[in-house]
């Protein structure tokens, strides 16, 4: 019986003591909501604005994730006697030092982590707001909105929705906010500003107890945001039959702002999309290239074609009324740019809006009409030791340039070859300044290459009228290509070099 007083007795000094130091009047009905939210250092912030009625000072901050609270940033604004820490780890808070005729803001700061979320309750138990650190009015993944304005019981449905900022149009905007009706359901009903009358969408239908608040989710397809741009306000409405009537309930207008997005970048040539690659580049003929790009877009910007990351001298046009869908043909003249040579190019072909670029396409060209053969400038095998050539072995090359055939001279139509085009390679000894030959040989997939005769190392399907030839072999070089030492072979220090001579036997009748 003793034990049971002295824990009575306890509960009510520490009740008692929170009465005292606080001087605690209850406040019958308050309001609160969050703004500002900013993120500083290690801590997410926001502003509480709070306005208290009925002779009330103190408000409750409820949060699962109070070990991130900065209680220490709190009491200096407060007054350490007016934040008192329960046992539930509910935060009791007075606020006559920032109150001015029972109305004023404080700041809550949380350290950062994967979860922050808090509540303010007034005294009686009842969520007045609930706010998200992590999201803030950022938006979360998926664009996910926070709601934050507290609710008043009311015969008519309320809803609060927070602005945002929209910048993930891969996926549906998803809606987060909060409804109170002395109904036990509602019906949400959203159109953009600028939409047609009548031209109503449905949220969601939502269940709950009568005259509480109630956390309602719903999804806005990604087609419809595509076409939003800057500014535009979102139109909320309740009702339990139809928005077009005259009891619309409670309209609530949020203001969305649309960040610039261009997607879905696309080239066509010849109303053929256009894939291209270093090793299988588009063959242009002549020197003047008519590129169409098509994307998805909500702002005006310029189209650049960037050739070989040289800006000195960049193609562009104009897109000043932009679509939802934007498709943009542009003549280029390859020779202006100096890029009509037998080389491949990579030409990024990009979208810049802002000062940024929102979206790029790469294109991997060569120009030409003619047959030609490029041939690395060189091929090193490295650096042996001695011991190396005792134990033998074989050796793979660093290659510099590439080795590639063109061939664009069928452009009529009008050519006959014999068969595919052939790539032959004979290479001469390996020889030291000093004129010592080493015991070494090429090997070629295993084949051997030497002075004796020209071997077989590839081969060209020859071009069409419509589809010039090309192919380039460099990667072919570094793998099939080997120096073959033999064991126990004497060599001088020195550098070894042999000759590569490449010749393309052409099929053209």
């Amino acid at each position: 019986m003793g034990k049971r007083i002295v824990q009575l007795l306890l509960v009510l000094v520490i009740v008692m003591g929170l009465v005292r130091t606080s001087s605690i009047r209850a406040a019958t009905t308050t309001t609160a909501s969050f703004s500002d939210y900013t993120i500083s250092g290690n801590f997410y912030q926001a502003k509480v604005n709070f306005q208290l009625s009925g002779g009330g000072d103190q408000l409750i901050l409820d949060s699962p994730d109070s070990k991130n609270l900065n209680l220490s940033n709190l009491r200096e604004q407060l007054g350490s006697e007016n934040v008192v820490v329960g046992s539930d780890d509910r935060i009791l808070v007075n606020l006559k030092k920032v109150a001015n005729n029972d109305s004023g803001t404080f700041y809550i700061q949380m350290k950062k982590a994967t979860s922050d979320v808090l509540s303010v309750r007034d005294i009686n138990n009842q969520v007045l707001s609930k706010f998200d650190f992590t999201t803030g009015q950022s938006g979360t993944t998926r664009n996910r909105i926070q709601s934050f304005s507290a609710l008043a019981t009311s015969s008519v449905p309320v809803i609060s929705v927070q602005p945002t900022t929209v910048t993930d149009y891969d996926h549906d905007l998803t809606i987060h906010g909060t409804w109170q009706s002395s109904q036990s359901s509602i019906t949400i009903y959203y159109k953009f500003e600028s939409s047609s009358p009548g031209k109503w969408s449905v949220l969601g239908t939502y269940s709950g107890t009568a005259n509480q608040i109630h956390d309602f989710t719903g999804t806005i397809p990604k087609d419809l945001i595509r076409g939003m741009t800057g500014g535009r306000k979102i139109n909320f409405y309740t009702n339990y039959v139809n928005p077009t009537a005259d009891n619309k309930g409670t309209s609530y207008n949020t203001n969305f702002t649309f960040a610039p997005y261009a997607l879905n970048a696309k080239l066509f040539i010849d109303n053929k999309e256009i894939n291209t690659t270093q090793e299988n580049p588009y063959v242009a003929r002549g020197s003047i290239l008519t590129l169409t790009q098509t994307m998805s877009t909500n702002v005006g910007g310029t189209l650049k074609f960037i050739v070989d990351g040289d800006t000195s001298n960049v193609p562009s046009v104009n897109l000043a009324i932009p679509g939802i869908s934007t498709s943009t043909t542009q003549r280029i003249h390859l020779d202006s740019l100096g890029k009509d040579d037998n080389k491949v190019h990579k030409a990024v072909y990009q979208f810049e809006a802002g000062g940024k670029v929102l979206v790029s396409s790469i294109l991997y060209f060569v120009v030409g009409n003619d047959l030609r053969l490029n041939v690395p400038r060189t091929i090193d095998f490295g650096t042996h030791r001695p011991s190396d050539y005792q134990k033998g072995f074989e050796s793979s090359p660093t290659v510099t340039g590439e080795l590639s055939i063109f061939d664009g001279r069928n452009g009529d139509g009008t050519a006959h070859y014999s068969g595919n085009l052939q790539l032959l390679a004979s290479a001469s000894d390996f020889v030291n300044g000093k004129g010592h030959r080493l015991n070494a040989s090429l090997l070629w997939d295993g084949q051997s290459i030497s002075s004796d005769k020209k071997s077989k190392v590839e081969e060209l399907v020859p071009p069409t009228a419509s589809d010039p030839a090309f192919k380039d072999f460099t990667e072919d070089v570094k793998h099939d290509l080997k120096l073959s030492v033999p064991k126990n072979t004497a060599t001088e220090s020195g550098t070894y070099s042999s000759t590569i001579t490449w010749t393309l036997q052409d099929t053209l009748q």
